[in-house]
């Protein structure tokens, strides 16, 4: 769980992240396209 204390983005972003089912964590393009790591992901 992701402190409270955390921007609500950095919240999604772990939230997702973190999924004990690997299955339901993001693919490398939703991390991409995620607006907290979109500005930084160049290929």
């Amino acid at each position: 769980r992701v402190p409270q204390t955390r921007s609500t983005l950095v919240q999604h972003l772990f939230n997702h992240c973190l999924q004990r089912d690997p299955n339901r964590r993001p693919t490398h393009r939703w991390l991409a396209h995620h607006p907290l790591t979109a500005s930084a992901a160049t290929v």
